[in-house]
């Protein structure tokens, strides 16, 4: 996740970076330890990259974004070919998460076709501006 802040600067739209230090709730390994919001000015479009979307893509994904409130947006993405941790065979992730821009906090929700488990994590953010 060295090259996140690389790959920040490559999106098109003016952005604010919430790079977030997540703990996850669950000790399942379904939510990465840093989780990087890209948040355009108007709030419209949104991007994200964490250690799963590195392995998957190498690059930011776009979320699905509606405000929850006036400090708060509801985010959505999903993640292709997760490699399992046998290597052999991938999944598909799907993640939501609660971004505050008011408390700079990240909540992550995450699960994984042909896994029960729901994996849920919570952490502190520092901002950017673009």
């Amino acid at each position: 996740m060295a090259v996140a802040f690389g790959v920040a600067g490559q999106i098109s739209f003016a952005e604010t970076v919430f790079d977030c230090v997540v703990k996850p709730d669950t000790n399942d390994g379904g939510v990465a330890p840093r989780g990087i919001v890209l948040l355009d000015e108007s709030g419209a479009e949104a991007e994200v990259y964490d250690a799963f979307i590195h392995e998957a893509e190498g690059e930011p994904v776009p979320a699905k974004i509606r405000p929850r409130n006036a400090n708060a947006y509801d985010l959505s993405w999903q993640v292709d070919e997760i490699p399992v941790r046998n290597r052999v065979s991938t999944t598909v992730g799907h993640f939501s998460a609660v971004l505050d821009k008011r408390k700079n906090t990240l909540s992550v929700r995450a699960e994984f076709a042909g896994f029960e488990n729901l994996s849920r994590g919570r952490g502190k953010c520092k901002v950017r501006l673009g």
